[in-house]
């Protein structure tokens, strides 16, 4: 919200009374408090320091408890991508002088705001899509020597690791379109025998499966835009035929899409949704268009 011109962090209870401004923060030409994260009660967002960089903060709702979290070894390192991962806050920062992304986590003071590991081997993390999380762990795109994968972290060094290559050798995978759904991260990646087509993961190399060829052979379905209503799940995909259209999978098994769901490669060809009603399986039903 806006106050004397620019944009400052507010809360309210729901009422008129309730609602205020938290405190004035530093005045630059926009302040502009913006992805705001809860982590065990305390608020971290990012906004501008005296440079216009994103930099990050902490409050508790009060003036006195609303600071700047400065342990970045400068200025120039805008903090972004906010991520509530079981407790740990993670984000990352972008360091300016690449196009890329590192990977940061917080407690909340400066003396545990750390660097989560040095990619000796050229990994890094693109810029730009967010950090989904299950349990403690985060699920990001990098590239490193295997390619554009899947990696995972807990926050430490050693749990910082390549999920599976999923295009083998140093070819890319390009996973992008991220989005949890119970517990398990739906994504678009290529395995370079099949287009862009809608993957998942647990986080285990072997959880890790394609749910189904929706345009055959190494033409791009691209899903994206994953969202569960019910026990079906609803995205949109281009079949190569259709274009991109509303596409549905009915999770017949409840919504489980753990390890034991084995890939649909080879499925039967995607129905509209007009022309027959899902079959109950122990897996679950190939995704089908829904006009």
């Amino acid at each position: 919200m806006f106050e004397n011109g620019s944009r400052e962090l507010w809360k309210s209870d729901g009422t008129a009374a309730g609602t205020a401004v938290v405190t004035a923060l530093p005045s630059v030409t926009h302040v502009d408090p913006t992805e705001l994260t809860d982590v065990n009660g305390m608020l971290f967002f990012t906004a501008e320091n005296q440079n216009h960089i994103n930099a990050l903060w902490k409050s508790d709702g009060t003036a006195a408890g609303t600071s700047p979290i400065t342990p970045l070894p400068d200025t120039n390192r805008s903090v972004s991508r906010l991520t509530n991962a079981n407790g740990t806050l993670f984000f990352t920062v972008d360091p300016f002088d690449a196009q890329t992304d590192e990977l940061w986590k917080s407690d909340g003071t400066a003396t545990g705001t750390t660097f989560v590991k040095d990619m000796l081997d050229g990994t890094y993390l693109p810029a730009g899509e967010s950090l989904p999380s299950i349990g403690g762990t985060v699920l990001f795109a990098a590239y490193g020597s295997a390619g554009d994968e899947l990696w995972q972290s807990d926050g430490t060094p050693a749990g910082t690791t390549l999920v599976k290559d999923i295009n083998p050798g140093p070819n890319d995978a390009n996973p992008h379109n991220p989005r949890v759904v119970n517990d398990v991260l739906l994504f678009a990646a290529t395995d370079g025998a099949h287009g862009t087509e809608l993957w998942k993961s647990d986080g285990t190399a072997v959880g890790t499966l394609m749910l189904q060829d929706i345009a055959a052979g190494s033409t791009n379905s691209d899903p994206q835009g994953f969202t569960m209503s019910g026990t079906t799940l609803f995205f949109s995909a281009d079949d190569g035929t259709a274009g991109r259209e509303l596409w549905a999978l009915p999770l017949t098994n409840g919504v489980d899409l753990g390890v034991e769901t084995p890939p649909l490669v080879g499925a039967p060809p995607a129905e509209s949704l007009r022309s027959r009603s899902p079959t109950a399986t122990a897996a679950p039903s190939p995704a089908r268009r829904s006009c």
